[in-house]
């Protein structure tokens, strides 16, 4: 639209008031439509790649097998905060 008709337009937006047609929530409409045409949906065919990709997996042991050594116990300091048990402390320092 044209630069005149689109300050109206605008005007009647901020306004909630729309020849025919009230919106309730302006600013939400307006974030709408720039998703709609700044960041479409994408394809069918691109959700459907990214969904059928064989991608690795992130883990490669279950997460039953990823338990704590049965040596490492929690301790507290006296403030509440954990201490680091020894076997996850490293031997550099």
């Amino acid at each position: 639209m044209k630069l005149p008709k689109a300050k109206t337009y605008a005007l009647e937006m901020v306004k909630a008031i729309r020849p025919g047609k009230i919106t309730a929530d302006p600013i939400g409409r307006l974030l709408r439509l720039h998703l709609d045409v700044l960041e479409p949906m994408p394809e069918r065919a691109e959700v459907w790649a990214i969904e059928t990709a064989d991608y690795p997996p992130l883990y490669l042991r279950s997460l039953d097998e990823l338990e704590a050594p049965n040596d490492c116990q929690l301790e507290y300091y006296p403030d509440g905060h954990p201490i680091l048990p020894k076997c996850l402390r490293s031997n550099h320092g």
